[in-house]
């Protein structure tokens, strides 16, 4: 944006003043932090630009409530209503943000709402620019900040990516105080050492030889010219830097698929692009040769001193490892095939290629390869990787929210089963960790993400040593430690505060960690429990650990008490007997943070579950559920002022109702009807702007509403909370009036199922539809309500209306 007239908070001119604004470099961390929100504004800001075309959600001036005084010039005279603000629409259909005083920022935030409070946002001629709080600064052309420019046209020349319309300023962000930097327990790489701008990263692959770390680059296709193809080397003792960027002059790289050390070459997959992956000499760069493939696909590589394994779309083609003449290229064709699909990381075990993908992995035998022959896997198993690496007896992986270590020979001798990890790593520094790829190293590991580096040196991760046990503990209700802590919920009168209640529909009495020395244990049933056994998981773990016996926890009754009173040590043995982990460096290194929807940190890292000796008909009706609904209160909201306070039993009814609605989904009542939905009701069912048609989609619609979604409460004082959603998360905002409660209470629940209907469908879409309440959702609120129906007459819900 680049002119005057533009925010400036007392956080710009405060920085601005002190002339931090100078620095010469960013620190990666905050680039890579950058470049993911831009990600997401991307994503956003792509869906919003297909409703400015969709006629379904465009309106004219004439049928909204927008000041003609503040219609822009680039208007096209259509207009979008979100969440009850308008917005007008650009002549490029874009979308841009109405005018406001300059402290107002609930337009955009009503755009972006999965922003949080560290971001600082400002208006100029219908854009945005958002600015980090910690680490941002408004010094246009050499700043930390992103710009949304509606009108594309309008972006200064030196910037790209006007698909989105937005640019990223990446040159100086940092702390506000140098001098005080915390002790991390990684270091991170910025990319210009690999030769390569932050604004344009899209780190692929990363190698290393000797102290050199080695990045291949591919740039995305929209960034153009501006940023081309490179392979990055740098030396982390010297500091030395080099390049790779084409096999000859004026045969430059357009595409780069993977790399791979071998000995002292480095191979080079460029077959998407150029038919061939190329052979460097590492300590020269020279072009030495190339290898002719022509194969389709991602064209991931693993090499061997037989062969060279490339992945492809009709499985993985195997190719013998030949030699050529300097500066030859040697056209090449499969010796074999092995059936895979979808692999995007290959790596050697000796004789046997493991092969990765998103939903599962294979172990092949390359030691019985026939000529012309297509080999199935030997071992094939439904366990998703991002990505593998192995070296010497360790072999490394991420796995969704962890990075895990297992031993070779173990995995070997449990027939290329993966089972519980010697080590996993599930934040470092305090956040999350994201690999593209990873490298085993002497000191630790090295991730890859778009844009950074990350050598964790310091591994704080939860550990499993097998064979052993400690002693469990058994809390006695009447005799608590000292430390601990009861409160009622769900009560009138005194208790825990409504705004603390955090519940999850697989287990409704909860364990949660509050932080790494802290664990809260909650009843949410009117059933008084006796011994009670608590576990824990850590997501992709493959074994519980029992926290502990309590041997009694009464109704609607809290307990909040230090871990270190169930463990010292915080060392839990596994249900299962097989072992024992050990949580204590995990725990060190992880921070909790709640967001708007659902829980960061240790929050949302722990799963936990509950038995019981005492029997009650509401203990099986909460067994039955397998919905993973999160349910979580609030009573604030930037876009809606029209809420009532709480008070615990209307938090109370929202949660039966909830926790009804999960009962429902999860039954085979409403499974059997959705399955088989074209013959129950003669027409396929149409999800928002879609009609589900094969037993995959509808499946897949089932599994999302199950597995992935959560309801941040508001008590309207009227009506229903308009269910928007947050932009690339499962989950919707959600809430009712005490009369329409009142109104499924007598067994009215047309209105409430057309809701319901849209809190499902946006979370199926993550925010799909930008007009709330718009109840359009005709198929699916019908079958919620006969699914209700049916289940209420036969008193067949949990909690009864």
């Amino acid at each position: 944006m680049h002119k005057t007239g533009m925010k400036f908070s007392l956080l710009a001119m405060s920085i601005m003043a002190s002339g931090m604004v100078n620095a010469s470099q960013s620190q990666p961390e905050y680039i890579e932090i950058m470049n993911d929100t831009a990600r997401k504004i991307e994503a956003r800001l792509a869906e919003l630009n297909q409703f400015a075309v969709s006629p379904d959600y465009l309106y004219t001036i004439d049928q909204v409530d927008f000041p003609a005084s503040h219609v822009p010039a680039f208007s096209n005279g259509k207009y979008l209503s979100i969440n009850g603000i308008v917005y007008p629409v650009t002549t490029d259909n874009t979308v841009s943000a109405p005018m406001r005083h300059w402290s107002d920022e609930s337009a955009m935030r009503n755009l972006f709402s999965f922003l949080g409070d560290e971001w600082e946002l400002g208006w100029y001629q219908g854009g945005i620019t958002f600015v980090n709080k910690t680490f941002g600064n408004y010094d246009y052309g050499n700043g930390c900040l992103l710009e949304y420019y509606p009108m594309a046209d309008h972006i200064p020349g030196e910037y790209i990516n006007k698909d989105y319309g937005l640019v990223r300023e990446l040159e100086t962000c940092f702390d506000n105080s140098m001098g005080d930097r915390p002790v991390y327990e990684a270091e991170r790489v910025n990319p210009h050492h690999f030769a390569v701008h932050a604004q344009y990263a899209n780190f692929i692959a990363l190698e290393d030889y000797k102290n050199q770390l080695i990045a291949a680059h591919s740039p995305r296709a929209h960034y153009g010219k501006i940023a081309n193809p490179v392979i990055g080397f740098y030396d982390q003792k010297t500091g030395q830097t080099d390049k790779i960027t084409a096999i000859s002059k004026g045969r430059p790289y357009t595409t780069i698929n993977d790399i791979r050390r071998h000995g002292e070459q480095l191979y080079v997959s460029a077959v998407t692009a150029h038919n061939r992956v190329d052979i460097f000499d590492i300590e020269t760069k020279e072009y030495q040769y190339s290898l002719g493939i022509n194969l389709e696909g991602a064209a991931k590589i693993a090499v061997s001193d037989q062969y060279v394994l490339v992945s492809g779309k009709k499985g993985i083609a195997v190719y013998h490892n030949v030699t050529a003449e300097k500066h030859e290229i040697k056209e090449v064709k499969p010796f074999a095939y092995l059936v895979n699909n979808g692999a995007h990381s290959l790596e050697l075990l000796g004789n046997k290629l493991l092969a990765a993908s998103s939903t599962g992995y294979a172990v092949y035998d390359l030691a019985s390869l026939s000529e012309g022959q297509t080999q199935k896997a030997m071992v094939e198993a439904p366990v998703g990787f991002a990505t593998i690496d192995v070296k010497g007896n360790q072999l490394i992986a991420k796995q969704s929210q962890r990075v895990a270590m297992y031993d070779i020979e173990k995995f070997i001798a449990d027939g290329y089963r993966f089972k519980e990890a010697a080590q996993a790593v599930y934040q470092v520094d305090g956040q999350h960790l994201s690999a593209k790829d990873l490298l085993l190293t002497d000191h630790g590991f090295v991730t890859l993400t778009d844009s950074v580096t990350t050598h964790v040196h310091t591994i704080n991760a939860v550990t499993f040593t097998p064979n052993v046990s400690v002693p469990e503990a058994a809390l006695t209700f009447s005799a608590l430690p000292a430390e601990a802590t009861v409160t009622s919920v769900l009560q009138d009168g005194e208790g825990a505060s409504v705004l603390s209640l955090v519940a999850n529909t697989r287990s409704m009495l909860n364990v949660r960690l509050l932080d790494r020395d802290t664990v809260e244990i909650t009843n949410f049933t009117e059933v008084d429990m006796a011994n009670v056994a608590l576990d824990i998981t850590a997501q992709n773990q493959y074994n519980w650990a029992r926290l502990g016996q309590l041997d009694r926890l009464p109704a609607h009754t809290r307990i909040v008490l230090p871990i270190t009173a169930l463990n010292a040590d915080k060392r839990f043995n596994t249900v299962d007997g097989s072992g024992v982990y050990d949580y204590s460096g995990m725990l060190k290194t992880m921070q909790g943070v709640s967001g708007a929807y659902g829980h960061e940190g240790t929050q949302n890292v722990f799963t936990s579950r509950f038995s019981t000796t005492t029997e009650h008909p509401l203990l099986d009706k909460l067994a039955a559920i397998t919905a993973n609904w999160d349910i979580e209160f609030t009573d604030r909201t930037i876009f809606d002022t029209q809420e009532a306070e709480w008070d615990a039993n209307s938090a109370k009814r929202h949660m039966e109702l909830l926790t009804n609605m999960a009962y429902i989904m999860s039954s085979d009542a409403f499974k059997q009807k959705l399955m088989n939905y074209k013959a129950t009701y003669g027409h396929d069912m149409q999800i928002g702007p879609n009609v589900l048609k094969t037993e995959s989609e509808y499946a897949n619609f089932l599994n999302i509403t199950l597995g992935e979604n959560g309801f941040t409460n508001f008590r309207k004082a009227e009506d229903f909370q308009n269910p928007y959603g947050i932009v690339g998360r499962r989950g919707t905002m959600f809430g009712l009036s005490d009369e329409e409660l009142d109104r499924i209470d007598r067994g009215d629940v047309n209105r409430f199922a057309h809701y319901m209907a849209e809190q499902l469908s946006r979370n199926y879409y993550m925010d799909c539809t930008p007009t709330p309440c718009s109840w359009k959702e005709q198929h699916l609120a019908k079958l919620i309500m006969d699914v209700m129906t049916e289940l209420t007459d036969a008193g067949d819900l949990p909690y009864h209306q």
